[in-house]
């Protein structure tokens, strides 16, 4: 079992301390996306790798839940995403396609215009 903290502030600013446990992990199908919205109003979307089924404790108070959370690349490597980390969505888009931003180090991923047959972002 693998067992990891994050750090990061909820919606009011406050500092948030969870703790995930890991209890298993399962691939997930081709086409499933996180979809992020920055404060400013961007999305972009990162390959959800897995699903993992884990203990969350929040604030780590001791009352732990279970829940299955999407595993995603980034630059500490494949982990569940915390709850910590911001609000996103889990969306099928298995017939989307998606090219990288082109950063190094950057994970997010924008959604290609499918009728320009041009490769254009939308």
């Amino acid at each position: 079992m693998n067992k990891n903290r994050t750090a990061g502030q909820n919606t009011e600013g406050k500092f948030m301390n969870t703790e995930i446990e890991t209890l298993s992990i399962s691939t997930a199908l081709p086409g499933w996306w996180a979809k992020f919205k920055d404060d400013d109003g961007t999305e972009w979307y990162s390959p959800i790798a897995a699903w993992a089924l884990c203990e969350v404790d929040y604030f780590g108070a001791g009352n732990t839940c279970r829940e299955i959370l999407p595993v995603l690349t980034s630059e500490l490597g494949v982990s569940p995403h915390s709850p910590d980390e911001g609000m996103f969505e889990c969306l099928y888009l298995p017939d989307k396609k998606f090219v990288h931003c082109g950063e190094s180090w950057v994970f997010a991923w924008y959604p290609v215009n499918d009728s320009s047959n041009s490769g254009t972002l939308e």
